[in-house]
């Protein structure tokens, strides 16, 4: 989600910013020390579309080396498909986070910034590390990952360029996922909660035991 420093927030982003603020303000009441592990929008849309021009030649280069050509053929329903499925994209992340938590669909929340063209999801209970990694992972490999694959094992155009468009729009959420693995805690008891407002989550260690 985007900063929400540079825009106004609904009044729906504002309620799921007060009650996330409460949760957190209970944890560090508790000894809970916050981290936030998030992104700027801009730098991942310069990082996906820097990525889409890279994996575009090099998928076109190897499918040539293994077919002899490339030759695209992209219609109508194929450009359709796409935007459906960023939406698709954001009820993926919902479904993996829904199992995880413990009032599941509830605690499950969707939105669209139209300021960003935008649709996202977020989850307002706190999740253990390999759950939030699971829910955020799995859009980029059911959309993306499988896709490609495939193209390459049927020679399929079209679905090698469905499977890079679905990659370079997980590009956000790769980089978050390589700033939550990046993230070492000798904590014991370590949560984290998607950020109500904000594109990537909040980590709360538990510091005074």
């Amino acid at each position: 989600m985007a900063d929400n420093k540079t825009r106004k927030l609904t009044p729906k982003e504002q309620r799921r910013l007060e009650k996330i603020s409460k949760i957190i303000s209970h944890k560090e009441a508790e000894g809970y020390k916050r981290t936030d592990l998030t992104i700027s929008i801009v730098k991942a849309n310069v990082v996906a579309t820097v990525a889409c021009v890279v994996l575009i030649a090099l998928s076109s280069v190897l499918y040539s080396i293994i077919y002899g050509d490339y030759i695209a053929n992209y219609s109508w329903k194929l450009i359709l498909f796409l935007f459906i499925s960023f939406a698709i994209h954001e009820f993926i992340h919902g479904f993996f986070w829904g199992i995880f938590a413990s009032e599941h669909a509830k605690s499950i929340e969707f939105g669209f910034i139209v300021k960003m063209f935008t649709p996202y999801c977020t989850c307002l209970e706190p999740l253990g590390k390999w759950q939030y990694l699971i829910g955020c992972v799995m859009p980029g490999v059911i959309l993306g990952l499988f896709p490609y694959i495939t193209a390459f094992i049927i020679g399929n155009t079209s679905m090698l360029f469905y499977g890079v468009v679905m990659l370079v729009g997980a590009a956000g959420d790769t980089m978050i996922m390589y700033k939550l693995l990046r993230f070492k805690s000798e904590a014991k008891d370590v949560i984290f909660m998607d950020h109500p407002t904000e594109c990537g989550l909040i980590v709360l260690e538990k510091i005074n035991e």
